[in-house]
């Protein structure tokens, strides 16, 4: 018989959302955030979940001989520039990929994102 989760509702996506900041701000480990936010998806039976801008999923785990631990993946969509990170608004990115539109992970919580450059003579 399958099992009926509840619907992950607005202070799921909040608790999960201040997970990341936590994270971000240098108060948990990655995988400190990493197991709530997996935890968390789990109990509600799903692998993915949008949180304002951007979204959390999980992947396959890492296994090592130490135990197996989970990972998430947090991704945005396309933003400003000037904007930052979708998930905790850090401007501090590393290069990916890409020269029209570019692909970024940001520094603190390790989202990636994607911004357009701007075209020299727009403003």
């Amino acid at each position: 018989m399958a099992t009926v989760h509840p619907f992950p509702n607005q202070s799921v996506r909040a608790l999960v959302h201040s997970v990341i900041q936590m994270y971000a701000a240098g108060k948990w480990t990655r995988q400190q955030m990493m197991s709530q936010v997996h935890d968390t998806l789990r109990q509600y039976g799903i692998s993915r979940l949008n949180i304002n801008n951007y979204n959390v999923r999980i992947v396959e785990p890492v296994i090592t001989s130490a135990g197996v631990f989970p990972v998430v993946i947090i991704e945005g969509g396309e933003v400003s520039a000037s904007i930052g990170c979708p998930a905790c608004h850090s401007r501090e990115a590393g290069y990916l990929a890409g020269d029209s539109t570019v692909t970024v992970m940001c520094r603190s919580c390790g989202c990636i994102y994607q911004f357009r450059e701007r075209k020299e003579g727009l403003k």
